[in-house]
């Protein structure tokens, strides 16, 4: 008989936690050696990266990744979009989690990989969950926060 939801430990490997969350109705983006990226449905045919996903690194922890695009504020300077970024990351970080990193990353044209058409500046945020039940609800909360700017 399987352990419990709340019993399990991090012997859960990712292909197993794939379909765990996958019963639990979450929508799988991608999944890497020690995480699985959440998906978000944009339209009935279209998924994309979330930003959110649950990772498997000495215990469970779910990853966010809060995002401000350079194209959403013309004029804006770079800086001030950064800062943008780190604002979105304050929900998060008020509610346990930590930072992790920030970055800043080219969004380059798929028909010439040598020009870059945006930059995002993202930061990246981690929190610490005991049990698949816990990881479960901080995934839905992540998934209810702004993780990203929008165009105007």
């Amino acid at each position: 008989m399987p352990p419990a939801l709340s019993e399990m430990t991090t012997s859960v490997r990712p292909p197993e936690l794939k379909r765990k969350l996958r019963e639990a109705g979450f929508e799988v983006y991608r999944t890497l050696s020690d995480r699985v990226i959440l998906a978000e449905r944009i339209r009935d045919n279209l998924i994309m990266d979330s930003g959110v996903a649950a990772r498997i690194d000495d215990g469970f922890a779910v990853s966010v990744i809060v995002r401000a695009q350079l194209s959403h504020f013309p004029g804006a300077a770079p800086t001030d979009v950064e800062d943008r970024a780190g604002h979105l990351a304050v929900n998060f970080l008020e509610n346990g989690y930590l930072k992790d990193s920030s970055s800043q990353s080219e969004v380059l044209d798929p028909s010439n990989p040598e020009k870059s058409l945006d930059t995002c500046y993202e930061v990246h945020l981690d929190k610490k969950v005991e049990g698949l039940e816990a990881l479960f609800s901080q995934l839905r909360a992540a998934l209810q926060e702004q993780r990203s700017t929008a165009a105007d």
